[in-house]
């Protein structure tokens, strides 16, 4: 029996698990901006509000579904009808 020949399999075997630990890893770390909040569930239900700055997440049980801007916004408001009692 060829030993070599079964070792041969382990280096892509190797690099495939270091590759996926590194994407995991990668997904760990968040960054929020200045001006966002970001919320977190763990397993579906709330968690946290992430200020802004770097932050790290357990992966596949934390997700990050929104980030919410804390800036003033204007909206546009059609002019309405109405009669107070000034008028």
């Amino acid at each position: 029996r060829d030993v070599s020949t079964s070792l041969d399999m382990i280096p892509p075997v190797r690099n495939i698990l270091i590759a996926s630990l590194l994407a995991v890893g990668a997904s760990s770390v968040n960054v929020i901006k200045q001006g966002n909040v970001a919320i977190v569930e763990r397993l579906g239900k709330y968690k946290a509000c992430l200020e802004p700055g770097l932050h790290i997440t357990v992966p596949i049980v934390d997700n990050i579904p929104t980030t919410i801007t804390r800036r003033e916004q204007v909206f546009d408001i059609p002019p309405q009808k109405c009669i107070t009692q000034d008028n």
